[in-house]
């Protein structure tokens, strides 16, 4: 069982989930406000955002297999278990069902332009392994823009339908920190990007898929991903002054340095002389524990705003 978990990448998409659900009921609804979903529409959101990246993940391990028996064998494990007809079966079935939930979503709100953007991931997603990830710097963009588009799409569902010049103050400020929050998924998840591209560089150059790290490589690709950590660590350390220690926000601002901005500073450092796949793996892995601090935030922000005004 727990073999088909990872396979599957169940620990990522439970991640995205979590971040949806605390994104709404931990700091959208504390706020009083009224959703334009009811929770069975929201659960069917969380459900249709899930199947389209699970898409993703299964082409992905379809169409990257031979990068994938190089760099990383644990990664083949999903083309060994089911044969590609089965994961193409599996691919169209989950991408139909996130598709069809979201148009239903979509017109259910009125705003049946909203089904787009489940349209455009899951063909961007299809186009991800055999073309904008062999763009450098292209493909990790898309992978950041698609994960925050997964906490944009709360907003869009639940706030911008009901919009109007009554609450547009209001609605407008909450959207802003729902961007806020998309906009820490985005870098941080463009960072780790760059340092799987630098674990997966025997296999991408076996291959020829010229990745940012393959361009540039390893010891200029390690100073790219060192500055920009570090530039990003300095920044969560400024947003953590400017608005959580401003606002007494003391619980927001320990967690925020004990993961995010220590994680970032940290692989900053610690990338400079990395060289080895297992290196990459390590630091890999702290900035998804550090994506989990970013989403737990979510609830310790609103948490700490109601213990103040205790």
């Amino acid at each position: 069982m727990f073999l088909y978990l990872r396979v599957f990448r169940v620990a990522n998409l439970a991640l995205i989930a979590l971040a949806q659900y605390l994104l709404r009921y931990t700091f959208l609804l504390p706020q009083k406000i009224t959703p334009v979903l009811s929770d069975f529409q929201f659960a069917l959101l969380v459900f249709a955002t899930v199947c389209v990246a699970l898409g993703g993940y299964v082409i992905n391990d379809i169409q990257d297999v031979a990068a994938d028996r190089i760099n990383r064998k644990d990664q083949t494990l999903l083309v060994e278990l089911f044969s590609e007809n089965v994961l193409h079966g599996i691919y169209f079935a989950v991408n139909v069902i996130g598709v069809a939930i979201g148009f239903y979503l979509a017109n259910s709100i009125d705003s049946p332009g909203f089904a787009g953007l489940f349209v455009l991931t899951a063909v961007v997603l299809y186009l991800y392994p055999q073309n904008f990830k062999t763009v450098p710097v292209l493909g990790n963009i898309v992978v950041a823009a698609l994960c925050a588009l997964a906490l944009i799409l709360v907003g869009l569902f639940d706030l911008y339908p009901a919009l109007n010049d009554e609450n547009r103050t209001t609605y407008s400020l909450l959207f802003q920190v729902i961007l806020d929050y998309a906009g820490f998924c985005f870098f941080l998840t463009l960072i780790r990007e760059w340092v799987k591209d630098q674990q997966d560089i025997l296999g991408d150059e076996a291959i020829g898929r010229r990745t940012l790290a393959v361009a540039l490589g390893t010891d200029k690709m390690n100073k790219v991903v060192a500055v920009a950590s570090i530039l990003f660590a300095a920044y969560l350390v400024y947003y953590t002054f400017a608005y959580y220690f401003a606002y007494d926000l003391y619980f927001a601002a320990a967690l925020m340095f004990a993961l995010p901005a220590s994680i970032c500073a940290y692989v900053g450092i610690r990338i400079w002389n990395a060289a080895s796949p297992s290196d990459y793996k390590l630091l890999s892995n702290l900035l998804k524990i550090a994506f989990l601090g970013g989403v737990l935030l979510i609830a310790v922000v609103t948490y700490n705003v109601k213990m103040n005004v205790q």
